[in-house]
């Protein structure tokens, strides 16, 4: 990330936090800020990997100052060796890419199954045509299916794909070993892996700002345009929803006690209400 670096510094200014050499997850009004190698995690647990009989939705809002770096992969979220999910501005597997764009993002991700996986990619665009909205709040979403049509889909700002298995069928059955959730950060080891991309690309922490996260045991979003507002709730299918407010461990809001924790080094202040340091992101009220 270029341009991020003078938000945060005026944030840590404003509520008096000192900088330190650790990797940061920093919470200010409850909005996150990843630094490169900071990392959350929610303990592993089987909510995270069944997809029960009306499938599994990880989704997130998310904003960005600027492009990811070229060669460079930042994670939304992540259970290591079953779903992975991401943004950046890295080259397909394989030679040539004629689709390559250094000026525009694409969506990265994968889900695996015991016996096949698959890995898809897209570039980012929303109303227009435009690439992904830099300096805006986006929202991404994560679906596995329990059945047909196809084994996932996913969302970018209410623009949808639907992937499919090579043979056909619908649904996806995880591998049952339980892994870490991962939140805005990618997985400690290999995690080109996750997203098996060639060229060597560097896969970090998403380094802008994330707002609520939300993992529910049903399909929310079944059409074109369905974007939900950035305060997002919690009903009789939320597994677990963070609002990064307050101290860390972050609380799951949907009471069922997955309680985010820092990882590794990462070092998470607090800070207070900063109106007028964060107008500057031009965010618009959570709703």
């Amino acid at each position: 990330m270029r341009s991020m670096g003078y938000v945060v510094a005026a944030v840590l200014v404003a509520v008096g936090i000192g900088a330190t050499a650790e990797a940061e997850a920093q919470v200010i009004d409850g909005v996150l800020h990843m630094e490169e190698g900071a990392s959350l995690f929610a303990p592993a647990d089987d909510a995270f990997n069944v997809v029960g009989r009306d499938g599994l939705t990880i989704e997130g809002w998310f904003y960005l100052e600027d492009l990811p770096d070229v060669g460079q992969v930042q994670t939304f979220f992540s259970l290591p060796t079953k779903y992975t999910f991401g943004i950046g501005v890295v080259q397909e597997e394989g030679q040539p890419d004629p689709g390559f764009d250094p000026a525009k993002a694409r969506l990265f991700g994968s889900v695996w199954a015991d016996d096949w996986g698959m890995t898809f990619s897209s570039v980012f665009s929303v109303a227009g045509d435009r690439d992904v909205p830099i300096g805006e709040w986006f929202h991404v979403a994560l679906q596995l299916h329990a059945e047909a049509p196809g084994v996932a889909s996913y969302y970018a700002n209410g623009r949808r794909r639907v992937l499919d298995r090579p043979e056909g069928g619908g649904g996806i059955v995880l591998p049952t070993a339980a892994r870490d959730l991962r939140i805005a950060s990618p997985a400690r080891w290999l995690p080109q892996r996750d997203f098996r991309l060639e060229h060597g690309p560097r896969i970090t922490a998403f380094e802008g700002l994330v707002d609520d996260i939300r993992v529910s045991d049903v399909l929310r979003y079944n059409r074109a345009d369905d974007i939900p507002p950035r305060r997002l709730g919690v009903d009789r299918n939320t597994l677990a929803l963070w609002q990064f407010e307050g101290a860390t461990p972050f609380r799951d809001a949907s009471g069922n006690g997955h309680d985010l924790t820092p990882g590794g080094s990462a070092a998470v202040e607090a800070g207070g209400k900063l109106a007028t340091s964060w107008a500057r992101l031009r965010s618009p009220a959570k709703r």
